[in-house]
């Protein structure tokens, strides 16, 4: 070894070890880089066949919590209960969304390789036989009453349901000595709207049922009718139900009830819930990932002022990405909505490594040092700095693994290792690349400080008292609002309000005319 191998290492005894590493991975460069691309390869292999997602809310739990434990006995008993889709056909009137989910449902039935079962709760010949039964009595009454009173007119229209014997059947009780009494009233209404609906050209939808219930024709806006179905979902898929959601699609599309406007057709459930939150976390990792790369390949330009080095940054930053992502398969087995966010984290704190590295190694460049002692220095000078920055970044990760959160427990086993996979590529891979394609010697700007930014930079020292009075005001205003801080109970927070599942189950919530999506469970054993 010689005395320009060490050179600017004997200063700094603390990273003698670290120098080391470093001098022996540029000393035998095409090994190192085979052994990490090989480790590299393995972890994306295994990562590709055994890290999946889990999108079920219930599971950012720990499972030994007792309400877990005794939702999956629940599941055990009641196995038919769980994995549904709400099927939500909404259209102006009752008797058009009736006709409606009563064509869904056959098609549901007929696509037997994507459902099972498919259920209408409201529908069928027993509740339409025995429907009465249900009604309070004082509420049966009443419609008796008006039914007696509408006898005439309906026994007219049971012959000839045209216009014309509406016409003339509305005319003949009109002129009966009772007709003040009769009732009259809303349909007269009803047929007044439509014949200023028709000289407007616009539409307008009566609804007979509303009529003889004593409803206001125009009292909702939406009628809906909802069906339960069992969908059948294919776990080997990164989307488990993507194939009965692609064939609700299709339903809606031949039925014209796609779209926002009516009639349409939307879904809820636990089925839709977590698919469309798959979808949105999914694409949401995608769109911030390439935004944080670009963003990151941006700032490196800036401080490196080399392609070549760029390059090397990003190849080291992806070979941490898919050994992290090959450490979660083995950790975890299971991505969640939440420890997703690891590859977006990576993407900003794992490449802080490569960069203090390459800035050192640069700036020892540019000052006369050869390639291989820079590296070495490089590793000796910095090194010790890094492993205390992994060390104290994963301990704010790993502070979240107590929680019975799993969720969140995940994401800082995941996130704190990642830390040291990081270090360990930055200290390995990277050098071992730059010992084959190095930094010129030559040629290399310095880095200059602009007279603006160093303005900047010397605000807190010139005008220290104003920072620490504005700061202290800071703090004392965010004290007073930490009591405004509100926790949301509600899991469905966690998920996009923008996604339509997450409407429809708001909706269907606020429906008081249909049971609520969200019963209380309760064993008896």
């Amino acid at each position: 070894m010689t005395s320009s191998d060490t050179e600017g290492v004997k200063e700094q005894g603390h990273g003698r070890w670290l120098a080391g590493w470093v001098r022996g991975v540029t000393r035998w460069p095409a090994m190192t880089v085979l052994v990490v691309l090989l480790l590299t390869a393995l972890a994306g292999y295994y990562a590709s066949g055994h890290l999946g997602m889990e999108t079920d809310p219930a599971q950012l739990l720990d499972p030994d919590l007792p309400y877990r434990q005794v939702s999956e006995d629940y599941k055990r008993q009641f196995p038919g209960e769980e994995d549904n889709l709400l099927v939500l056909v909404e259209a102006a009137t009752p008797e058009r969304a009736e006709a409606l989910a009563g064509q869904v449902a056959e098609r549901l039935k007929a696509s037997n390789r994507h459902f099972r079962a498919v259920d209408r709760s409201r529908a069928g010949p027993f509740f339409q036989r025995h429907a009465m039964l249900y009604r309070e009595p004082g509420e049966l009454e009443q419609l008796g009453n008006r039914l007696a009173s509408a006898q005439p007119l309906l026994a007219q229209l049971v012959q000839d349901m045209s216009l014309v014997q509406l016409l003339e059947a509305t005319t003949q009780a009109l002129n009966r000595p009772e007709a003040a009494a009769s009732g009259l009233d809303p349909l007269l209404t009803a047929m007044h709207q439509a014949a200023l609906a028709e000289l407007a050209s616009t539409e307008y939808t009566l609804s007979w049922r509303r009529l003889f219930n004593g409803e206001d024709p125009a009292s909702r806006a939406t009628e809906r009718e909802v069906l339960r179905a069992s969908p059948r979902l294919d776990y080997d898929h990164l989307l488990p139900a993507s194939g009965p959601m692609k064939a609700l699609d299709r339903i809606a599309q031949d039925l014209g009830l796609a779209g926002e406007d009516l009639p349409r057709l939307r879904t809820t459930g636990d089925v839709a819930l977590q698919h469309q939150e798959l979808q949105s976390a999914l694409q949401g990792a995608k769109t911030t990932g390439l935004v944080g790369l670009a963003l990151v390949g941006c700032l490196l330009l800036i401080g490196f002022r080399s392609i070549r080095l760029v390059a090397l940054a990003f190849v080291t930053l992806f070979a941490g990405l898919i050994l992290t992502a090959g450490f979660a398969a083995v950790a975890v087995g299971n991505l969640n909505l939440i420890s997703i966010a690891f590859a977006v984290l990576y993407i900003g704190l794992g490449i802080d490594y490569a960069v203090h590295f390459i800035l050192r190694y640069r700036e020892l460049r540019r000052g006369g040092h050869r390639n291989r002692p820079a590296l070495t220095a490089t590793g000796g000078e910095i090194g010790g700095s890094l492993v205390l920055c992994a060390i104290s970044t994963s301990i704010g990760f790993y502070a979240f693994l107590p929680t019975a959160f799993s969720g969140v427990s995940e994401l800082g086993l995941i996130a704190g290792t990642s830390m040291f996979i990081s270090l360990f590529v930055s200290l390995t891979l990277l050098p071992a690349l730059v010992t084959w394609f190095p930094a010129r010697a030559t040629g290399i700007p310095p880095t200059e400080i602009s007279p603006t930014l160093l303005r900047l930079i010397q605000i807190p020292v010139r005008h220290r008292k104003i920072v620490l009075l504005g700061a202290a005001a800071l703090a004392m205003g965010s004290l007073a609002a930490l009591p405004r801080i509100q926790f949301d109970y509600d899991p469905l927070g966690l998920r996009s309000p923008q996604s339509e599942s997450v409407q429809a189950f708001r909706d269907l919530m606020a429906d008081d005319s249909h049971p609520s999506p969200m019963p209380a469970i309760v064993l008896a054993q």
